[in-house]
């Protein structure tokens, strides 16, 4: 074993305060350039339940937005940044909760037009899509539902005239008591 010798103590250290440097360094442009809690566009409900709406063409910022109560259609496209091109009179009609508009463009002119969201919003959003009324597009949204099983419900439906319990989802071909179980929360009639 090789005893120390003091020339080579020194640069240890200067090793070492030169990496509490650089380590110092890191930590403050962390500190500096973290990102801000609040990002434009964010907010907090103080509502207990949002009600969220769809807005989807000719406006600057289509998505879904939420609020405290169902929003006008004025407060909707508002809140979505406004009309890209063009006027439209604002019509203070209250929109159903959780559904949603369409801005579009037809001649030059701009016209509203009701839509629902999206199954797959709804799902993310934690709302639930009604088996009597989702189209097979919006069933394939449902956990474990592939093309065979939407297509097996909307049938079944129809040759039922509509479904009187989510229960009577079970037995279609594709749905197993485990699979029933898993897109219950999701549903309903």
């Amino acid at each position: 074993m090789k005893p120390l010798n003091w020339k080579t103590a020194p640069q240890r250290n200067r090793e070492s305060a030169t990496g509490i440097w650089v380590l110092v360094l890191i930590l403050l442009l962390l500190h500096v350039l973290k990102p801000a809690p609040y990002r434009a566009g964010a907010e907090i409900f103080p509502c207990e339940g949002p009600v969220f709406a769809q807005i989807q063409g000719e406006v600057r910022h289509p998505g879904v937005y939420a609020f405290c109560d169902p929003p006008t259609v004025a407060e909707l496209i508002r809140k979505a940044g406004g009309l890209r091109g063009g006027t439209l009179p604002l019509p203070d009609q209250r929109l159903s909760p959780n559904s949603g508009i369409s801005v579009a463009r037809a001649v030059g002119a701009l016209r509203i037009e009701p839509q629902e969201i999206s199954s797959f919003h709804k799902i993310t959003l934690g709302l639930s899509i009604s088996v009597n009324r989702e189209s097979e597009q919006g069933l394939l949204a449902l956990p474990g539902v592939g093309r065979n099983t939407a297509r097996a419900i909307v049938e079944e439906r129809e040759r039922r005239g509509g479904f009187r319990s989510l229960d009577e989802l079970i037995g279609i071909p594709g749905i197993s008591p485990r699979s029933y179980a898993r897109m219950k929360p999701f549903l309903t009639l």
